[in-house]
């Protein structure tokens, strides 16, 4: 399928944050004291500068007084953000997405830098051309639990399917940054002896260099895993 024009509304997101904007302001307004905006009103603020946005929230206000509004309502608006979720529009959309996933970019450019500059690929291998380009659904069916979870990362990420590459690489940032969101971390301090084992296929991982003058010894085993499978194939089974 190939869209020819795609709108991100309200203010350029795809997460459903209307609601969570409005009630934001409302409590805001309550703990400065101030009349608290009905949500038609509240939400005419959205996508509008700080000074036209404050006139219509909290005419009364004064000026020197905004910054207060302000950290009221951050304060409140992160509280609601682990409630927050993608539009539904936008949750079919990616359900019937594919991402372009190649490595011919990555291994014919490692090979023409300077030895000290080059990836620590392989020094070679046996796939053919074909073998290092791969279609993978962008929303993936856990084998096990049937929970859905987003497939796309940067790693190797060419473009979805029927979209160009900058049109792509503008929606996975915003997906990417879906992972920044503190809620969505589990956050491990290695002691002697610990052992961390996650599910690869639906999780991120980063490691923090933090032990500058320490050893680390890193024994890492890839297992064979099973074909991604999208929302698509469910339908088809």
């Amino acid at each position: 399928m190939k869209y020819r024009l795609i709108v991100f509304d309200w203010d350029g997101t795809v997460i459903d944050s209307p609601g969570a904007i409005v009630e934001s302001m409302q409590e805001a307004s309550r703990d400065l004291g101030l009349p608290v905006p009905e949500p038609e009103r509240a939400s005419h603020v959205i996508g509008l500068g700080l000074h036209d946005a404050m006139k219509i929230v909290a005419p009364d206000l004064p000026g020197e007084r905004y910054p207060e509004f302000i950290a009221a309502y951050r304060r409140h608006f992160l509280a609601r953000e682990d409630a927050m979720r993608l539009f539904a529009g936008m949750k079919a959309l990616l359900d019937g997405l594919q991402v372009v996933y190649s490595g011919k970019d990555i291994w014919s450019k490692n090979e023409k830098l300077a030895p000290e500059k080059r990836l620590r690929l392989r020094e070679s291998h046996d796939f053919t051309e074909d073998q290092l380009e791969n279609i993978h659904p962008a929303v993936r069916l856990h084998p096990e639990t049937g929970r859905k979870a987003l497939f796309a990362t940067t790693a190797y990420f060419k473009r979805f399917v029927g979209w160009s590459e900058e049109e792509s690489r503008a929606l996975l940032a915003y997906l990417q940054s879906l992972a920044q969101h503190l809620h969505y971390h589990c956050r491990v301090k290695w002691q002697k002896d610990t052992l961390l084992v996650w599910d690869n296929r639906f999780t991120l991982h980063r490691g923090i260099h933090d032990f500058k003058y320490e050893r680390r010894h890193l024994i890492r085993t890839t297992v064979v895993g099973e074909r991604p499978l999208g929302p698509s194939d469910a339908t088809k089974s």
